[in-house]
């Protein structure tokens, strides 16, 4: 039985099977109940995937995220899934918490089981940290593929979003909408997509002639919690920015919990924008603008790029694919004072 068997069985995602079996707490108690009793039911443990991964012949493929509670993730790994259950091949999900030492970890358990293949979104710190890890994978020939995030040094093939274009496209709309006090919370520094989205930002700044000014600029995590915390900081401000750029579906969660608890509404007091779609705001008739990939584009182009490596190995030729953003108007980048 595979984990998408599981999911089929209990009426759920893959990604929240994923999130049982790795006792993540976001879960619902009556479907974690659910998922445990089918599990057991068909003696679905993690000793009976290593006794499978341990075999010669064992077709599962390893997937890596950081935070499987993310929808973000959680779509992409449905693409991933999409591609992998066709060729009726295993998949073996690690959710790393976006900690390096939880996803060196797991890294090991995955290269002592022989696994087929791996896609791996690396956490935050590995881009200056992951690249030595991971050279032990193409040392034991085992195809890697990074979706999403980059690590320094490394040739390895990779499926990107365009995240210095779509946060450029992103700023440029609010520009367009005469905003040039514009706030910006990025995700972590240390990370490539923190690092891009920044870019893209400065990018369409100094393009319109319009200063970059530090003050506007707000490092976060990506995780909710630093987008409440930041956005705070940003509602308060005695000159209040007339706009902001979100860097993430969860940030952008956090900012309009502050938004919420400060009785503030968008566009009417403060434009906001989003990178990454926020589908939960549809149900509060929030008509949030955002700009946005395919992620379960992003995780089918990793799978597919992983199965021709798997399957070409001795001919294969590196790939980087770079999948394009697209905004979706909805009427809160408007300057309305």
């Amino acid at each position: 039985m595979k984990m998408s068997d599981i999911a089929e069985k209990a009426g759920v995602s893959i990604a929240t099977v994923s999130r049982v079996i790795n006792e993540d707490k976001n879960v619902k108690d009556s479907t974690r109940e659910k998922i445990l009793k089918i599990i057991e039911e068909y003696d679905y443990t993690p000793s009976a995937i290593a006794r499978n991964l341990s075999r010669k012949d064992n077709n599962t493929i390893g997937v890596v995220v950081p935070d499987i509670s993310n929808p973000y993730f959680s779509e992409m790994v449905e693409g991933i899934s999409e591609v992998i259950d066709k060729e009726n091949l295993n998949i073996l999900i690690y959710n790393t918490n976006d900690k390096i030492e939880k996803e060196q970890k797991s890294l090991q358990m995955l290269l002592e089981q022989r696994i087929k293949g791996l896609v791996i979104t690396v956490t935050s710190e590995s881009y200056e940290k992951g690249k030595n890890y991971l050279d032990k994978f193409v040392k034991e020939k085992i195809p890697v593929v990074l979706a999403d995030r980059d690590i320094k040094y490394s040739s390895m093939d990779c499926v990107f979003i365009d995240n210095i274009g779509g946060a450029y496209k992103g700023v440029s709309v609010l520009i367009e909408n005469d905003h040039k006090d514009i706030a910006i919370i990025t995700g972590p520094l240390k990370s490539k997509p923190g690092r891009d989205r920044l870019r893209g930002y400065r990018n369409a700044l100094s393009e319109n002639g319009i200063e970059v000014i530090d003050e506007n600029i707000y490092e976060g995590d990506f995780q909710m919690e630093s987008g409440y915390k930041l956005g705070k900081e940003i509602l308060n401000r005695k000159k209040r920015p007339t706009s902001v750029f979100i860097s993430n579906n969860q940030m952008t969660l956090g900012f309009f919990k502050a938004m919420n608890e400060m009785k503030l509404s968008t566009p009417k007091d403060i434009a906001v924008l989003s990178f990454d779609r926020v589908e939960i705001l549809d149900i509060f008739d929030i008509k949030l603008t955002t700009v946005s990939a395919s992620v379960r584009e992003l995780g089918v182009r990793s799978a597919e790029m992983l199965l021709e490596k798997i399957r070409n190995k001795d001919k294969y030729i590196s790939q980087k694919m770079i999948l394009q953003t697209n905004l979706d108007i909805k009427g809160s980048e408007k300057k309305l004072s």
